[in-house]
């Protein structure tokens, strides 16, 4: 049975429908969300409050205020959470260029760009708490004139836990980002095999040492380690070497196991 012309150009227009339903209705791929999520936790890592302090200015601070009042043990805490911002910071400006050029083709992007837009929003709620912990009982604290070592013992105490959630969710943040550039940007010089799996590693590292509280002293020693060896591998001289080194899969398989030894996994 043959169609009248006015039946094709139904069934076109139908197909045309269907086609643009689907056009419009099917879940587009933002490929630069895991680059503006990368700003959006940078605005969280320079914010600052009214006396133009970031939550790191408070941080380094009280470490101060515990080594002057002999809190030892507290300040050596502190200490460990700077070092471990210090390398999310290095690991956010190695990452920029590299979030610039997403490999389109990547199957994973999506699955973990969501995991990614997730990770922000925990790093804002972590912020937040900690930020109206700064702004409420905390900034009562600073009001006292030499507070005793009984004061700063006091207020330290809920500083420091809601300082090392803030980083443990900036860690987790960190963790998927560098995923996403070792699984689903281009190629570079810069942004090559070693310095895509140096990152991953570096973030992984980091993110098992705040879960390490055998010993504070030796978790400082890991911590200092990690850091130096974090700006060997995100400076220019180590993407470069990856060109002449000879043996590559063992120069990586190397790297693992260093970064391994300095933030050992712990149950």
């Amino acid at each position: 049975m043959k169609l009248s012309v006015g039946s094709w150009i139904l069934i076109i227009l139908l197909l045309a429908g269907v086609g643009t339903g689907i056009y419009f209705l099917w879940p587009k791929v933002n490929f630069a969300q895991a680059f503006d999520n990368i700003n959006d936790v940078n605005e969280i890592v320079l914010k600052v409050d009214v006396k133009d302090k970031s939550v790191f200015d408070y941080a380094d601070e009280l470490q101060q205020m515990c080594l002057d009042n002999e809190l030892f043990g507290r300040a050596s805490k502190l200490n460990i959470l700077n070092n471990i911002i210090d390398i999310q910071n290095n690991s956010q400006k190695q990452v920029f260029g590299a979030l610039l050029v997403i490999d389109k083709s990547s199957g994973k992007y999506g699955e973990l760009t969501n995991k990614q837009n997730k990770a922000v929003d925990e790093c804002k709620i972590a912020f937040k708490d900690f930020q109206s912990y700064i702004k409420g009982a905390y900034a009562e604290f600073l009001s006292i004139e030499n507070p005793t070592s009984t004061y700063v013992f006091e207020y330290a105490d809920p500083f420091i836990s809601k300082y090392q959630f803030l980083v443990l969710k900036l860690a987790e943040f960190y963790e998927i980002t560098a995923e996403i550039v070792l699984t689903s940007t281009q190629e570079s010089m810069e942004h090559n095999t070693l310095t895509k799996t140096a990152n991953k590693e570096i973030t992984l590292a980091a993110k098992r040492l705040l879960n390490y509280e055998q010993n504070v002293s030796e978790f400082l020693t890991f911590s200092n380690t990690l850091k130096q060896k974090a700006e060997v591998c995100y400076g220019d001289y180590y993407y470069s070497k990856y060109f002449t080194e000879q043996n590559k899969q063992t120069f990586l398989e190397n790297l693992k196991t260093e970064l391994t030894a300095i933030a050992p996994q712990q149950a």
